[in-house]
């Protein structure tokens, strides 16, 4: 995958999602049924939010197995990856005499530095079973979960809105997808009405745009090398500011 192709997928992914979600809320701004749609346009937003994560992860994963490096010259998330394949190969052999793979297994993490990062992973396959996962039930946690597989920098401004993204996207998203009323004893006092639902939309669209400038960066500026661990430090703390405070200027605007 060449540099242009990264990022034209990257992009153009994101940019669909978000016109769905526009032209939804569009509907919801203007129809006599809104709380119908406001209920559709949480489950696409949640839609959304697992759907680009998990998309943008798989093919920034596979973009950097595609640049054959060695272990040695990438971030340590990526030793991990590759140990983790080598140490299931070893766990499967459950032999209790034979140490045949015991013995691979640490010839193979004696030299693992040498080999060449290598990852079978389909980003147009939702189905695969792969690395990334969500489990249907992408909550913060379990995006700091893929953040730190890939490497990125889970910050700050998300981890202090864990309690507002379970509450009031996930709890709600699960809620309408059973059929259920949104609960009326929500943290956030969450109201089914145009103002809130507009909140929560640019809340995640914000998270999404951090998601999508960072693997861009990470990308262009090659972050998945160990030798760029300072600009990796230094671009983290600059985008961690911006997402504070484009956040806070969404949770302080009336809507």
């Amino acid at each position: 995958m060449r540099e242009e192709q990264f990022e034209s997928y990257l992009q153009d992914d994101l940019s669909w999602r978000k016109k769905e979600i526009s032209d939804l809320l569009l509907l919801a701004q203007v129809s006599e049924q809104q709380e119908i749609l406001l209920k559709s346009l949480i489950l696409v937003l949640y839609s959304h939010w697992e759907g680009y994560v998990k998309k943008g992860s798989k093919l920034y994963l596979k973009y950097v197995s595609e640049k054959k490096v060695k272990i040695k010259d990438l971030t340590v998330n990526f030793k991990g990856i590759q140990l983790k394949s080598l140490s299931k190969a070893c766990i499967e052999g459950q032999e209790s005499i034979s140490l045949a793979k015991e013995i691979d297994f640490i010839n193979r993490y004696s030299s693992v530095e040498n080999i060449k990062f290598k990852l079978s992973i389909n980003p147009d396959d939702d189905r695969e079973v792969c690395i990334v996962e969500t489990g249907h039930n992408l909550s913060p946690k379990v995006m700091k979960n893929i953040f730190n597989l890939i490497g990125l920098k889970y910050c700050q401004p998300i981890e202090s809105r864990e309690q507002y993204l379970n509450s009031n996207l996930l709890n709600n998203r699960n809620a309408i997808g059973h059929g259920s009323k949104i609960p009326e004893d929500s943290y956030h006092d969450f109201d089914l009405n145009l103002s809130e639902v507009l909140k929560l939309k640019e809340i995640i669209i914000a998270i999404l745009d951090y998601f999508q400038e960072s693997l861009l960066y990470y990308q262009e500026n090659k972050l998945y090398l160990e030798g760029n661990l300072e600009l990796k430090n230094t671009y983290n703390h600059q985008r961690t500011l911006t997402l504070q405070r484009k956040l806070d200027d969404i949770e302080t605007r009336d809507n």
